[in-house]
C-alpha cells in the first residue's frame, strides 16, 4: 500500500526492491510502481550483463537520480511511476 511519494522517499534513502507482504509477489513486469517487488526479504540483485539495471546515482552523500530497471528516476522532481519495475 505505498504511494508513489513514499516509494520516492525509500529510493532516495537506497532501497531498490521492497518485500511483498500480502502474499507473494506477481512475477514478471509490474506497472505504476517505482520500487522492484520481492518476496524473499533480503533479495539480492544480480548485477553484470544481461541483467536488470538497478543502482541509485549521487553527488557525495546526495542520491541525485536512480536506474530502476535501466529506467532513469530524478530523484529531485514528483514521483512518477516507472514502466517496467519487476516482481521477484
Amino acid at each position: 500500500a505505498l504511494t508513489p511519494h513514499a516509494e520516492l522517499d525509500l529510493l532516495k534513502q537506497g532501497f531498490m526492491f521492497v518485500k511483498w507482504s500480502d502474499g507473494r509477489s506477481v512475477a514478471g513486469p509490474v506497472k505504476n510502481r517505482l520500487l522492484n517487488l520481492t518476496n524473499t526479504p533480503n533479495h539480492q540483485a544480480k548485477t553484470g550483463l544481461g541483467q536488470y539495471a538497478n543502482f541509485i546515482l549521487s553527488n557525495g552523500d546526495m542520491p541525485v537520480f536512480a536506474v530502476v530497471n535501466g529506467f532513469l528516476v530524478n530523484l529531485n522532481e514528483e514521483a512518477k511511476p516507472v514502466l517496467n519495475t519487476m516482481g521477484y
